[in-house]
């Protein structure tokens, strides 16, 4: 398997009603191997440490290929939502740039007094809200070359922290 993602970039924007609007942009290289399109997996539930979920409702609005509209299909795939992008009856081989606009509902936590017994940082305080987001998800098959992700909204941004490698990895 010679191909290859050699970018995957995210801008996400909070919007005033709490959901936020999410533009992947997905530069996929399939070299010469003939293919139909990509599959894009959205983490729709995490499982977080305490055994306790969070379920976000993800709204697929658009996807294109080369800016022009790609059809695709959205499979529920447990805890992912699974995006089939691609004309089923259409091969292409090269480099495409890919975007995938979305929407996320219930991706955003009120903190609570609770939640910040032993938290050492003073800025934040309940009432404040944290957005939680897998940008790429475990369920990614390829190598990708470079990733980046920016987050913008209505409010002021209080902390920041990205983790990447491997499921589970801490590396900051």
């Amino acid at each position: 398997m010679l191909f290859r993602s050699e970018s995957l970039n995210s801008e996400t924007i909070v919007q005033p009603d709490t959901s936020f609007l999410v533009t992947e942009t997905i530069v996929y290289d399939f070299e010469f191997d003939e293919r139909r399109g990509i599959y894009r997996d959205l983490v729709n539930v995490d499982r977080l440490e305490d055994e306790s979920r969070r379920v976000y409702a993800i709204d697929v609005l658009s996807v294109t290929r080369d800016g022009q509209s790609e059809p695709f299909v959205l499979m529920d795939e447990g805890d992912y939502l699974r995006i089939r992008i691609g004309d089923p009856d259409v091969t292409i081989t090269g480099a495409h740039t890919y975007q995938i606009q979305y929407t996320v509902k219930d991706g955003l936590l009120e903190i609570t007094e609770e939640m910040l017994e032993g938290v050492q940082n003073e800025s934040l305080k309940p009432g404040d809200v944290e957005i939680y987001w897998d940008l790429i998800g475990p369920n990614w098959s390829v190598p990708i070359r470079q990733a980046s992700a920016s987050v913008s909204g209505p409010g002021d941004v209080l902390g920041a922290s990205c983790w990447f490698g491997y499921y589970g990895s801490d590396a900051s």
